[in-house]
């Protein structure tokens, strides 16, 4: 049985879908991006060491962020195509 919201992803166009799902998206990294530069500044004003630990663990904190989107958008394809079907 189809509610509302699986009859807007059917007759919705695909770029009103796209900049609907998108637009978190971006604003997500824009945001992890400024707390990132807001972090630099600080940790630089202590230490070209501290500098030197945040440009090591930086590259490790973003696969760890893209491994748990792929679970996250994964599972969440999983759970929808087993409630669509």
């Amino acid at each position: 049985m189809m509610n509302a919201d699986n009859d807007t992803l059917i007759t919705m166009p695909v770029g009103r879908l796209l900049l609907k799902f998108s637009l978190p998206a971006i604003a997500a990294m824009i945001i992890n991006s400024l707390y990132n530069l807001v972090d630099r500044i600080f940790i630089g004003r202590i230490s070209g060491l501290a500098m030197t630990g945040i440009g090591l663990s930086l590259p490790f904190m973003l696969m760890l962020s893209a491994i748990s989107s792929l679970v996250g958008i994964g599972a969440s394809a999983s759970y929808l195509s087993d409630f669509l079907l």
